[in-house]
């Protein structure tokens, strides 16, 4: 008979536990078969039918989105990768395409919750004790932050995010605490790295405060640990740099020639020339680091909130900085380098990216952030609204947590695991301060949270002079009340979802909307709309919930949101040759001075008329627009206000 280890054993019974809370949840919330849960959900799985009908992936636009404008969706293609990989593998027992898209965007995530779990109990194994191990997994697993994230349905980014930022964790813990200088974890510490660059910004703050919190640390200990850090170190920078390639497609030759210039930088440091302070190697510092800089001239960022060239070299510079640093350490005026070195990175990369610090919404106007952004829950500060008690709860469970652990860290020396701890103790408590301000930080704050709060009730010293049976209660009480205090608050996007008395689905309702036309039409459409009208039908839509697409939410804003205006949303239905104006009445409830809404009260153009739709529908209404009488009044207008035109006539 087959005998499992322990730790196997744990993990099985896990992932049947995670299994069967995700299955649950989503069938309380959304019954059988296969449903997606928000916007960005459905945008991900017709970027990924996209790609099956060009095999471009190059191409980020989705033409359908916001017609004619186009919709481009600012994602990078690393996660791409997997749900491509998911569905190709999927297709093998399906008799169609479409069907394994969906059936791997719908499973990707918790897939990747299961990868993440294992990464947990493997990072918690590592440096607790055994009986933190199951718990802090149990509660990665059930936390109401995290759950979300790797729902079935939900294809979102954050969850291959929460995995990179695991796994680089774990080889990080690796690296600390094997110093035999296995050339194995060096390559899959790199791995993670790169990945966790090319996944998102988010991720770059914890590699910087990683790399930050290790630099300190190690600098009373420098001659012993130095080498282990330092090839740690360059081998995560050199890999990294590899990101850049992607976003400098057309200019692979630039990002090529970063990647050398970045490996002279450091490695000119470790020649004895340089240690024995030649001036000519530290000239050739500074000299490596202009070429970088003037390499980067000429590959210009997208975005800003898109994994970018921007980030990546942010993260590239600071890292050579800490390797700079750490090689110059023992000299006398380490400080004064230190310095200079700081001033001249900050002095040349932001005379580069000039606007790097107005953040991430840089290239945003004003008014779209007042439209929009401001109505996207992930982007507000939890001290406000209803998320100020969950918010409040977490706050002093994991401050509390993190004090006790502070304070024990203090009386004892920085090295092995009490490293790891502080390492956890930066992160946790960066990753709150942020929290302040977003509320999408939360999930990070609780990852690097959960081992300090189970470690307050199993092992802190204010509670080793009791039993163990009694310390596991505590614990338990205590991650009961955890868990529950912040469920009982929670107003996720599921509990959002959850539709009541509802006797219709999605598929019947856009079903019908598809077979308005036999060809692609144009659909005006409020923009919480437009994902589903892609998902579900043929047609080309306006409104689509993304702040760059500013002409579509300009356009959506003013039929179905803006004051009512007449003139402004004849003009716009012309622009944009919309057929049809799809109108759901709960949307327009929020809005009731809005053009649309005056059409549901009854005050209907001439240019509109009723599509008759079944009673079951009575949620939402569908108004065919006669672009031809929306020409005429257009004219009338404009002779109207200009009386000289009409006597030329």
């Amino acid at each position: 008979m087959l005998k499992l280890k322990e730790k196997t054993t744990e993990l099985i019974i896990l992932g049947i536990m995670y299994i069967a809370m995700m299955t649950y949840c989503y069938i309380a919330l959304f019954g059988e078969g296969i449903n997606f849960i928000d916007t960005d959900d459905f945008m991900r799985v017709i970027r990924t039918r996209e790609f099956f009908d060009h095999y471009d992936l190059s191409n980020y636009v989705i033409a359908r989105s916001n017609y004619p404008y186009g919709c481009e969706l600012h994602w990078t293609r690393l996660y791409d990768f997997f749900i491509i990989g998911l569905t190709w593998l999927i297709d093998l027992f399906t008799d169609s395409l479409d069907g394994a898209i969906n059936y791997a965007c719908f499973c990707i995530s918790p897939i990747l919750g299961l990868v993440s779990m294992v990464f947990m109990f493997k990072i918690m194994d590592k440096f607790t004790d055994k009986g933190s191990v199951f718990l802090a997994t149990a509660l990665f697993c059930a936390s109401p932050f995290l759950m979300p994230f790797f729902s079935f349905g939900r294809p979102d980014h954050h969850s291959f995010i929460t995995l990179c930022i695991l796994i680089y964790i774990y080889y990080m813990i690796k690296t600390v605490l094997n110093e035999t200088e296995d050339k194995h974890v060096y390559i899959k510490a790199a791995a993670a790295t790169t990945a966790c660059v090319w996944a998102s910004p988010e991720t770059l703050i914890v590699l910087l405060l990683t790399e930050a919190m290790l630099f300190f640390a190690y600098i009373n200990d420098f001659s012993k640990i130095k080498n282990l850090y330092f090839k740690n170190l360059l081998t995560a920078c050199f890999v990294g740099t590899i990101a850049l390639i992607p976003e400098a497609s057309p200019k692979a030759a630039h990002a090529l020639s970063i990647c050398l210039l970045i490996m002279l930088v450091p490695y000119t440091t470790l020649s004895r020339k340089a240690l024995n302070n030649d001036p000519f190697f530290r000239c050739w510092h500074y000299i490596c680091l202009m070429f970088i800089m003037i390499f980067l001239s000429n590959i210009q960022p997208a975005e800003y909130d898109k994994i970018s060239i921007i980030h990546t070299v942010m993260f590239m510079c600071l890292a050579i900085f800490f390797a700079v640093n750490l090689q110059l350490m023992n000299r006398k005026n380490h400080l004064y380098d230190a310095i200079v070195w700081a001033c001249v990175i900050a002095f040349i990369f932001l005379s580069i990216f000039p606007r790097f610090l107005m953040g991430m919404s840089a290239d945003i106007p004003q008014f779209v952030k007042d439209i929009w952004l401001c109505k996207i829950s992930e982007l507000r500060s939890p001290l406000t609204g209803n998320m100020m008690c969950t918010f409040l709860v977490f706050s002093v469970i994991t401050l509390t947590a993190i004090a006790v652990k502070v304070r024990e860290l203090k009386k004892q020396t920085i090295e092995g695991k009490n490293i790891i701890w502080a390492v956890f103790i930066v992160l946790a408590g960066g990753y709150w301060v942020l929290s302040c301000f977003a509320y999408r930080m939360i999930p990070y704050c609780v990852i690097f949270g959960l081992p300090i709060i189970v470690s307050l009730g199993m092992s802190s010293e204010y509670v080793k002079k009791f039993s163990k049976p009694v310390r596991m209660i505590v614990t338990m009480t205590l991650s009961c009340f955890f868990l529950f205090a912040t469920s009982f608050f929670c107003d996720s996007d599921l509990d959002n979802e959850k539709e009541i008395d509802r006797k219709y689905s999605d598929a019947e309702l856009f079903g019908y909307v598809d077979n308005l036309s036999a060809k692609p039409v144009v659909i005006m459409a409020h923009s919480n709309h437009g994902p589903k009208l892609l998902y579900y039908t043929k047609h080309r839509v306006l409104g689509a919930p993304y702040h760059r697409q500013i002409e579509g939410i300009i356009s959506s804003y003013i039929v179905m949101e803006k004051d009512n205006d007449l003139s402004a949303v004849r003009k716009v239905l012309k622009k944009t040759n919309a057929q049809y104006l799809f109108i759901g009445h709960k949307q327009e409830k929020h809005v009731p001075n809005s053009f649309a809404a005056s059409v549901l009260a009854g005050n209907t153009p001439q240019w509109l008329s009723v599509v008759k739709i079944p009673e079951k529908f009575s949620d939402y209404s569908i108004f065919k627009i006669n672009q031809d009488l929306i020409s005429k009044e257009i004219k009338a207008e404009e002779v109207s206000k200009n009386p000289k035109k009409r006597k030329s006539k």
